[in-house]
Order: structure tokens, then sequence, then C-alpha cells
């Protein structure tokens, strides 16, 4: 009966404690074949089993309760390793404490802390880009549209009050923001951040830098174009530098306007401290966000008319000429427009650039909509799997412990594994009668996957499964003038920082553990 005892309760309240078993039971051999052995001969001769059951009703109860509790026990080591069975020599504490803590830390809701709606922000619009975490401060930038245009303005913000510390209009003295689409990154020693501005029908936008603790612009770096596009900022030698892509401005047939020779689009490359200009690339509309590797060659995807991802080296083109070297390490052709961020990753002795690809841009659905996720080798450009999607692929992909997250603009979270692109798990973020595409990217923690979709509907999901585990609006569509909620949700410890066109920004805490009915959202 003890042994029972701590099987039943090792089973429900998790198996960390059956390596306890195992051993009293290598000690207790002999008593447990002799149990047995008693055991199967009742089970053999009905007449007996009907005797025992008469005279001993509390012990059968007790069988039938352990049996029970073993099948429930065995059902739930099932469900929490993903169905995949036990190998033989399993870890079983490892496997205990997997599953103990990823019930502790399972997704129930979130609830509010703080937000910055109209009222908060001065009428100051929709928060296009993604909200960038900087230690103890948030920074976001939003869009005004005006009646003789649009603008921008740059906040800082507490994150763990929402306290608005500055705010900043003007690029200069007189000179005002343009809207902000780019999402801002920052430098090293988390002094400044660098941001473009800029929508797609803009000319003479610039890259900017900024200082993080005043939001006061630092540098300036002029384009003829725009930068929709979100820099990267990274070191290489000893120099901090920030790249980024300008992108093209096209006409209604779809092709690049202007006179310039830069006119459809190219890869900017500065110093991020100063804003000097290092070297620029050609590329056809660069709106895709690059990703940097530790030798400092950057990837980046080229959209409308160009369909490819490339690579560069980042070396000056004075050293590129005496190495008798390219910018370009490679190009690998896509079939629709790279209009996703890249993401670098590592699958085993495999080393990939990833990118969601699509016929679609944040605007417009092709009348025959398709989509790709590619995953190309770092070194060559070789594409490694592709996973298709039923429509494009606009935010950046999040990458966790072998899992590929993505949002797709037929309104679902998607779940594929690293190493292969297979599918693992798919889920609507609204509900199947409210449909609206994700343009977003996917935030993730390992235990739960968030994704917004145009209806401004915040959906959580278990990261392994992708049981829904809440849904949440945080806006009114009713009111959105375009439908493009476009900031990925980030991550900060327990916190979620959010932002949608009519909901302004949020910061929501994750509410963890139990089931999803005793959760939800507030």
């Amino acid at each position: 009966m003890v042994i029972a005892a701590i099987v039943h309760e090792g089973l429900l309240g998790g198996p960390a404690v059956v390596p306890i078993f195992v051993s009293a039971g290598t000690a207790l051999l002999p008593a447990i074949i002799a149990g047995v052995t008693s055991v199967l001969a009742v089970l053999l001769s009905p007449r007996a089993m009907w005797g025992f059951a008469k005279r001993r009703p509390l012990v059968v109860v007790g069988l039938v309760g352990i049996a029970g509790a073993g099948w429930m026990g065995a059902s739930y080591v099932i469900a929490a390793t993903g169905g995949a069975g036990v190998a033989k020599g399993t870890d079983w504490s490892a496997v205990g404490r997997e599953i103990i803590q990823r019930k502790a830390h399972a997704v129930v809701g979130v609830e509010h802390v703080w937000k910055l709606t109209d009222a908060e922000l001065g009428d100051a619009g929709w928060p296009m880009a993604t909200p960038l975490v900087m230690g103890e401060r948030v920074i976001v930038a939003t869009t005004t549209q005006y009646l003789g245009g649009m603008g921008g303005t740059l906040y800082g913000v507490e994150a763990r009050t929402g306290k608005i510390l500055w705010r900043t209009m003007d690029e200069a003295e007189g000179v005002p923001l343009k809207a902000i689409c780019s999402s801002p990154a920052a430098t090293a020693d988390g002094k400044y951040f660098v941001i473009g501005q800029g929508l797609h029908a803009d000319a003479n936008s610039a890259l900017l830098g900024v200082e993080a603790e005043t939001g006061k612009v630092v540098w300036r770096a002029a384009t003829p174009l725009h930068v929709e596009s979100s820099p990267v900022v990274y070191m290489f030698g000893s120099r901090e530098l920030a790249v980024v892509g300008v992108g093209a401005i096209e006409g209604d047939d779809r092709k690049p306007t202007g006179k310039t020779e830069w006119h459809a689009g190219y890869v900017l490359c500065v110093d991020a401290k100063l804003g000097k200009e290092e070297w620029r690339h050609k590329l056809a509309d660069p709106e895709s966000s690059p990703a940097v590797d530790r030798e400092g060659i950057v990837y980046i995807g080229s959209g409308l008319n160009g369909n490819a991802v490339v690579a560069l080296r980042s070396e000056s083109d004075g050293v590129l000429k005496e190495k008798n070297l390219p910018r370009e390490v490679w190009r690998t052709a896509t079939t629709y427009p790279a209009v996703g961020s890249v993401v670098l990753a590592e699958s085993g002795e495999k080393k990939l650039v990833l990118i969601g690809t699509g016929n679609g841009d944040f605007v417009f659905s092709d009348v025959n909509p398709a989509g790709v996720i590619l995953a190309m080798d770092q070194k060559t450009g070789v594409e490694v799997w592709r996973c298709a999607m039923p429509e494009t692929v606009m935010g950046p992909l999040a990458i966790f412990e072998g899992t590929v997250y993505a949002g797709c603009k037929n309104g679902e979270v998607w779940a594929m594994g690293l190493a292969d692109g297979k599918v693992l798990w798919r889920g609507k973020v609204g509900d199947a009668k409210a449909v609206s595409p994700v343009l977003t990217g996917i935030g993730t923690d390992g235990y739960g996957v968030y994704g917004v979709d145009a209806g401004e509907m915040l959906a959580g999901f278990d990261a392994r499964t992708g049981e829904k585990r809440f849904g949440m609006p945080l806006g009114d569509v009713a009111k959105a003038k375009l439908g493009m909620t476009m900031a990925t949700p980030v991550l900060a410890g327990d916190m979620l920082i959010v932002a949608t066109e009519t909901g302004g920004v949020r910061g929501l805490r994750i509410k963890r553990g139990g089931t999803a009915a005793e959760g939800g959202a507030k």
C-alpha cells in the first residue's frame, strides 16, 4: 500500500517522484512478484475474483483507483511530451521537471498594467513600429494622419508604469518627423537607438540616430527614398555599424519611379554613433529588415521586382577593392518578393537564414494569394527547406528551441520544425467568423506564443501543442482607418508590450499556471 500511495501521488502531482518508485520497487521485488502472482490467480478465476471482491471491497476500489491514476498519469506524460513516446533509458526526473516547469509557466491569460491610447498620447495616432525595450524604458514610435499628410512622433515610456518620459516630434528645429513604420534598434551601450522614417510613397526620408534618455535626434543619414525597413545595429571589428533597407517608390505599374541612380532601392550602412555613410549597395526594393551574423555578413530580402535574398559583406568599398572581393557573397532567387524580416538560426550543425515571402504586401493581397517560408544555408544561400503558406508572411519569424513560429496573412499563427520546415500546428488568432490578416511577427518565450491580427485581437497559444489559451480584443476596429496593425508583440520578462492601430500601446502582465479555463484575459 505504501508503494501504491507513492505511485498514485507521483502521477497526479508530477512524475518527478517516479525514480523513488523505481528504487523502492527494486528493493521489494520479491514481495511485488508475490503480489502480482496472487492478483493474476484471482483474475484468472471469475469465481475467486467475485469472492475476493465481496471479502475485500476496499482493496478492489483501491486497485481500480490505482489503475485509473496510472492511466491518467500515462496520458499526461504522453501529452506533455508531445505524444512522442518514451525512449529507452528516459531520464524520468528530467521529464518530471519539464512537465512541472511547463505547467507552472503555462499561459492562461493577460491582465492590463498600463495603456497609452489617444487620450494619453495626445491624439498622436497609430503605432505601426514594434516597440523597443531598453532596460527600464520602452521606445514607442507613432504615425499621425494630418489634413495635409502624415507625421511621426517618438516616445520614451517607463516600462513598469507606462509613464511618458519624453516626446519628440521634430528631427531638427522646424523639421517635423515623417511617418514611422521602421522599428528602432539599440546601440550596444544602450544610450542611443537608430530608426528609419517615411512610408511607401515618401521621398527624401532619413535614417535617424536618437538619444534614448532624451529623445533628441543626434544625427541624420539622408536618403532620396524612404526607410520602412527596420535597422540592425552590430559590431564589425572595433566599429559599431547600422544597416537598413531603403525601399523603392512604385507607380501604378508597380515599377519604381524616380530619377536618381538609386531610385529602385538600396541597402545602406552607416556608422551607428555618427550617422556617417559607410557604403550602399543597389538592391531592388529592400523593404525587408536585415540580419547580421558574427562575421559581419548582412542578409536581406529584395521585394517587388527583386524576388531574392542576398548576403553582403560589411567591409568598406575601399577594402573590398583592395581584396578584389564583390559586395555580394551570394544571391538566392525566390518565387515571390522577399518582404519578411530575415532571421538567423542554428539547427544542429546547420546555420540557416530564414525569411517569409509572398505575393502580397501590407495593404494588398493577390487574387491568388500564396507565400513561402524559406530556410537557406548561411554560407552558400542554397535552399535547405521551404514551407508553402496560403498567404504572405510579412513579419519577422520567431525561433525557440528548434521551432519556428510565423504569422500569416490568412489570419493564423503557424509552428514548424526548424530542421525540416514540417508544420507542427496552426491556429487562428481571431474567431472563425472574423478572420483578419496577421501582418505582425510573433512573440514567444517558449511556453506561450502571441499573435495580433489586423482586427486588433491578441491571442495566446501553447507553444508546444498550439492550444489557444486566450483571446483578447485590444482596439475598436470600427474606428480603424487602414486596418493595418503591424507591430510585433514584445516580451520583457512577464510583461507583454503590444501596439495596435486604435488600441494604442499596452503593457500586459502574462498570467501563468493552471489551465486556460482558470485564466482568461482582463
